[in-house]
């Protein structure tokens, strides 16, 4: 029904079109993606096209990975714009091999009787015109992919070098935090030790210092002195884009050869325009005749250039060698962005282990100290190597205190009593000498 068809129609018109350069096939690709769909959605239907596997997949687009543009949750309809001239790379993580596309036979050209006639020659010059412009899309296809292939080569390298520096940051915030960690356990063992040694306390049987400056050995030999050279070469020395630089292969594409493609079929179209107008005039006059054998000789000098100059000696042999040299650059690329990538795990690893490190320090130190306040400490009194006098320990001093706490309390209620006595005896003396005043009073009368 034309319900169904426009329903069809309007969702396929709202899906967006991602470009992709597969470059171990040197091909371009289109995936229609629904407006609402995910990157997992795309790198399946990328799958569908290529055969990578989601996991193998490299994507990379701009100026470094697809995914850190484009978070998991960001719908088709939000993804960065591409077209044929930037589109998003793939690599693959297993396979290194580069295959030059074959779109089968070379072009053959038909040629031109040696007998003058017009009808025949007007057929022959359009199977020309039509076989040229073919030969002229496979330059222009040909020539993007070989600016394809030279811009995928940079931007691999621009993200090895992402990847290596980041590797480095993280390695020295570790070596750093490894530095402030054995600060850290100088300073506990130090103080364990003089507590230790005040209050004959049995040492600890965990050997910090041991566990840190093996941890220590093992980020300096391992991370540390892995990543160091790596960086030097890949990074400041640039060593990957030397290399491809000194295969001194040509880009077609900066070569204009698309541009040259394009000018001779126009004149091989102006000449099969004026072999059509001969057919139509039919009795050509001799001059008429000289210029049409000319337009003849034009058309099969610039079918040859056009197929076998520019596509086959140029466009074609220069991919080749491209695809050859491209599958050894890759094997050393990607072989260092593979151990970017495990010595940026390594990093992660040696992190979470000094975290876990300084949480079981901590939690150590803290029990030592909520333990020596409460752990019997032996014999009751130390005796102070830079004085002459002698101090007691908390334990020993608390029973005292529990004492004199009970002093002060019957202390309290002594004198509690004693001025509830005292101001029963000021009241009797006060009775007592009320009495005995009217008595002196009558003997002196």
């Amino acid at each position: 029904t034309f319900e169904k068809f426009f329903t069809e129609v309007t969702n396929m018109l709202s899906r967006k079109r991602i470009h992709i350069y597969h470059v171990h096939r040197m091909q371009n690709l289109r995936v229609y993606l629904h407006q609402e769909e995910k990157i997992a959605d795309l790198e399946e239907q990328i799958c569908e096209q290529t055969d990578v596997l989601a996991e193998n997949q490299i994507l990379l687009f701009s100026s470094g990975h697809f995914r850190s543009s484009v978070p998991s949750d960001i719908v088709g309809k939000n993804f960065p714009t591409t077209s044929d001239e930037l589109p998003i790379v793939l690599f693959s993580n297993e396979n290194n091999n580069i295959i030059f596309p074959n779109d089968g036979e070379s072009f053959k050209l038909p040629s031109f009787p040696d007998v003058v006639n017009v009808e025949n020659d007007a057929s022959i010059a359009k199977t020309v015109c039509s076989i040229c412009h073919d030969a002229k899309r496979r330059v222009e296809r040909l020539s993007l992919c070989s600016k394809l292939t030279h811009d995928s080569v940079r931007l691999f390298n621009s993200v090895v070098k992402q990847e290596l520096l980041e590797v480095l940051e993280k390695t020295t915030k570790v070596m750093e935090a490894t530095k402030q960690t054995e600060s850290l356990v100088d300073a506990i063992v130090r103080a364990q030790n003089t507590i230790n040694s005040l209050l004959s306390l049995t040492p600890s049987q965990i050997n910090w210092q041991l566990e840190i400056a093996t941890l220590s050995e093992e980020i300096v030999n391992g991370v540390s002195g892995a990543i160091s050279p790596l960086h030097q070469r890949y990074v400041t020395q640039d060593t990957l884009l030397k290399e491809w630089s000194r295969t001194e292969l040509r880009c077609v594409y900066a070569g204009r050869s698309p541009h040259r493609a394009a000018s001779l079929v126009r004149r091989l179209r102006d000449s099969w325009q004026h072999m059509v107008r001969d057919r139509a005039t039919r009795t050509l006059t001799y001059n008429d005749e000289q210029f049409h054998v000319l337009e003849r000789m034009k058309m099969d000098v610039m079918g040859k250039e056009l197929v076998r100059t520019i596509l086959d000696r140029e466009v074609c042999s220069c991919l080749t060698l491209t695809a050859d040299y491209l599958a050894d650059w890759y094997k050393m690329a990607q072989t260092i962005f593979l151990q970017a990538k495990i010595l940026g795990r390594d990093a992660d690893t040696c992190s979470e282990r000094l975290a876990r490190f300084r949480t079981r320090l901590h939690e150590q130190d803290t029990l030592y100290h909520a333990n020596i306040t409460t752990k019997s400490l032996g014999p009751s009194r130390v005796q102070h190597s830079s004085s002459n006098y002698t101090t007691y320990r908390e334990e020993d001093i608390r029973p005292l205190r529990t004492s004199l706490t009970q002093i002060q309390d019957t202390h309290r209620d002594i004198s509690s009593l004693v001025r509830e006595n005292k101001a029963l005896i000021d009241q009797f003396c006060n009775v007592a000498r009320d009495i005995a005043t009217p008595q002196s009073a009558v003997t002196l009368e």
